[in-house]
Parts: C-alpha cells; sequence; structure tokens
C-alpha cells in the first residue's frame, strides 16, 4: 500500500467482528504509525486472522472524505527488538549457538559474520576466539574490511543465518513467528541492520530473518 497519502484521506481502524462492508469504524486518523500503534494497542478489540490467517492485529482502512473505503490493508503483528531476557533473543545475531563452516565452529553469527571481513588469518582467528559475540563485534570493528565487504556484506549476513538455523529447534521457533512482522529494533542506532525508536531504518537483519523464514520449507537438504 502506498502511504504517500494526500492529506484529504484518512486511515480508519475497523472492528473485525464485522465485515468491512458493515463499516463498524472504531477510530480514525490522518498518520498511517498512529493507525499501526492503535491496532497494536487494541489488538484485543479486534478478531485477528479473520481470513485464515495469524499474525494479524487489525485493518486499516484508507478512506476518503465521504468516509468511502478506498483501500485495506491487514496490519501483521510486529516483533519490534531481538534483545536479551525476551521470547525472541533467539533471532539476535547475539545469541550464542555452535554451528560449524568448512570444518569451522562459530559461537555466532556475529562471530561468522565479523570473521568474514577480515582480510588474514589472524584476525579471523581472533575473532573466532572471542569469548562473546560483543568482543567479536569490537575485534571486527578494530580491522581492515576487505575491500568488497559493503558489496557482499547482506550475502554473507543472509548465508551466516541459513547456517544458524539449520537447527531443528531454532527452525521451529523461528517458523513459530507466523507471518509477523520482524524488526531490529535497537537503542545503538544502527539504522541498516535494524530500526530506531521511531521504527525509521533499513532494518536489513529483519528482511533477511522474514526471507529466511519465507524459504525454511523448501530446504531439502536439511530434511
Amino acid at each position: 500500500m502506498d502511504r504517500t497519502i494526500e492529506h484529504t484521506k484518512k486511515f480508519g481502524i475497523y472492528d473485525l467482528s464485522s465485515s468491512l462492508d458493515e463499516k463498524k469504524l472504531i477510530n480514525e486518523t490522518n498518520s498511517y504509525n498512529e493507525a499501526v500503534s492503535i491496532c497494536e494497542e487494541r489488538h484485543n478489540d479486534f478478531v485477528c486472522g479473520v481470513d485464515g490467517t495469524n499474525g494479524h492485529v487489525g485493518y486499516i482502512i484508507i478512506l476518503d472524505n465521504n468516509g468511502n473505503i478506498i483501500e485495506h490493508e491487514k496490519v501483521r503483528k510486529i516483533i519490534r527488538n531481538f534483545y536479551p531476557n525476551t521470547d525472541y533473543h533467539f533471532l539476535s545475531n547475539f545469541f550464542e549457538c555452535d554451528f560449524e563452516f568448512m570444518g569451522v565452529t562459530y559461537k555466532s553469527v556475529e562471530h561468522f559474520f565479523q570473521a568474514a571481513k577480515a582480510v588474514n588469518i589472524k584476525s579471523t582467528q581472533k575473532i573466532i576466539d572471542a569469548k562473546t559475540p560483543a568482543d567479536a563485534k569490537s575485534f571486527g570493528r578494530a580491522i581492515v574490511a576487505r575491500k568488497d565487504w559493503e558489496d557482499v556484506k547482506i550475502d554473507v549476513m543472509r548465508f551466516a543465518l541459513r547456517l544458524k538455523f539449520q537447527d531443528k529447534v531454532l527452525q521451529e521457533l523461528l517458523l513459530e513467528t507466523g507471518d509477523a512482522e520482524l524488526e531490529e529494533g535497537n537503542t545503538w542506532n544502527d539504522r541498516f541492520w535494524g530500526v530506531g525508536d521511531n521504527r525509521y531504518g533499513q532494518n536489513w537483519l529483519g528482511k533477511l530473518l522474514m526471507e529466511l523464514r519465507d524459504n525454511i520449507k523448501d530446504w531439502d537438504e536439511y530434511e
């Protein structure tokens, strides 16, 4: 849905216990983000998954000045961060879970990702041996990265996540997120891999996790 809507239009939030044609309007606003927040805060007022899908918290409707419905979209549940001591920490690159690649064991995605930046064996091994993901990140930031790093880093992350989610338990946990929007919310101003408090950012980690979730059932090599 195009969120660049003229100011004369409004976003309406409807109760899903009735059909859209019945127009049981709960609230309306000129702000799309506010409409999403209303849906999330009041999700118990809605009949979620009314169309047979799970993980939705309501509909947002675009109205014209006469109150007629122009278009609508489902508002998905949003998992906003992967912080420690939460149900979704397993989605974080700092979640410690050993996996192997080419005979080398990595303690986390962060270890693998940072090691892939290195241009010499000494730096690579130092990162691999780092005690914690935070240490691996710190070491990775201190080295000179390979010249093509900016061009390949998304694909490196994509591959690292595939390696991590070879684990059957982690696969199931990822699938249990349904079709929820995954956002790597953070307070350290990473707008490339995640989003800030205002939810602005490219959210590449979240996108790759959702991509992986969509494709995971086709992984014949992991059956």
